[in-house]
């Protein structure tokens, strides 16, 4: 996904003429500090002052704007409950477009989605600024949500009234991946890179895609340029790691590998891919250690699926073969699909029993 925190920071500037008041001094201190992260893809530099100050606004004033602008730094922090209750007390102040599209937005990033949607709707009935970007904000909601149809008609709708949102495009490339319409969704994101020719993340995608296809090399090269624009782009990383294995370059792919993981550590799915890339390097006690890491994180059950049929590989190349039966059978049972489903099929093939 493209996603960093997104709050209509814009919306917290500007205070309505039928709400103008006394401006205490923690109120132009909050909004100092609001301008400072506007454009920014991260929360004002210091959450801590930033809530300090927003409660001292809201205790000295408690306009519409003030609750609003608490809502955000709420949001920042994560605290969704909390910016839920001062962005409705703002809309029960004044029904401001701006202030659902910032609740919507912190809906969306609770994964409440419906809630989300129904913000975004009411944005736009009273005449939001901005269509074109409400409705691709309603386009992620709706993928999020698995309307993939809906989130589709919403993306096109916003590249419709304004060509110029490349979101829009990076937004319905996203629908399609999600829908597994590899090449529409790489066609895409070419379109989407031409206006935005220094995105990573666009790049990123667009190896994936490439990936699905079976088009290695291509993918590669996409991984390669989202890496030089971004040297601690993680996924970047890890995915040339995967892209270099399918080309038969173990040794560089447990490189990128290892490289990803020393930037993020946590990542299971990181470690499941080491596990393999060892293995087919030839070293399957590295590969077993990080099989062992990956289990260790508390994979989820498709992890952990993916995590059995990779110790099942490491145990047939040792010779373990009733332990590799039981890893391939426990990667179906876990409900295992597509390649790692015909690897645990292929490998009791192998080993010549029934599934």
């Amino acid at each position: 996904m493209f996603a960093a925190l997104s709050i209509a920071l814009f919306s917290l500037t500007q205070t309505p003429a039928n709400v103008q008041q006394s401006d205490p001094a923690a109120c132009r201190e909050l909004a100092s500090m609001i301008r400072s992260a506007q454009g920014a893809l991260s929360p004002p530099l210091s959450n801590a002052a930033a809530l300090d100050a927003a409660n001292r606004c809201v205790s000295a004033r408690g306009n519409a704007d003030d609750y609003n602008r608490r809502g955000f730094v709420h949001t920042t922090m994560r605290e969704y409950a909390l910016a839920e209750a001062d962005y409705t007390r703002s809309i029960a102040l004044i029904a401001r477009p701006a202030t659902y599209l910032n609740r919507g937005l912190s809906r969306r990033d609770a994964r409440q989605y419906e809630g989300a949607v129904a913000d975004f709707r009411e944005a736009l009935r009273l005449g939001h600024s901005d269509p074109a970007r409400l409705r691709n904000e309603m386009a992620i909601a709706l993928r999020l949500q698995g309307r993939l149809d809906e989130a589709m008609n919403e993306a096109k709708a916003s590249f419709a009234i304004d060509p110029q949102r490349s979101g829009a495009l990076r937004e319905q490339a996203e629908i399609l991946y999600a829908q597994q319409r590899w090449d529409e969704s790489v066609g895409v994101l070419t379109r989407y890179l031409s206006m935005e020719p220094s995105s990573a993340r666009g790049y990123n995608r667009r190896g994936q895609g490439l990936i699905e296809l079976g088009r290695n090399a291509a993918a590669l090269e996409d991984y390669d340029r989202a890496v030089a624009l971004d040297n601690r782009f993680t996924d970047a990383i890890a995915n040339r790691g995967v892209a270099l294995s399918r080309l038969g370059r173990f040794a560089e792919a447990v490189a990128a590998t290892e490289r990803a993981i020393s930037f993020d550590g946590s990542n299971i799915i990181y470690w499941n891919n080491l596990c393999l890339q060892r293995s087919d390097a030839g070293n399957q006690s590295g590969a077993l250690a990080a099989c062992d890491r990956a289990e260790q994180l508390d994979p989820s059950q498709v992890e952990r699926g993916i995590n059995m049929v990779f110790r099942g590989m490491v145990s047939e190349r040792l010779g373990r073969m009733q332990a590799a039966e039981a890893y391939y059978r426990d990667g179906i049972r876990l409900g295992v699909t597509g390649r790692n489903l015909t690897r645990a099929q292929d490998g009791l093939r192998r080993l010549g029993v029934a599934f």
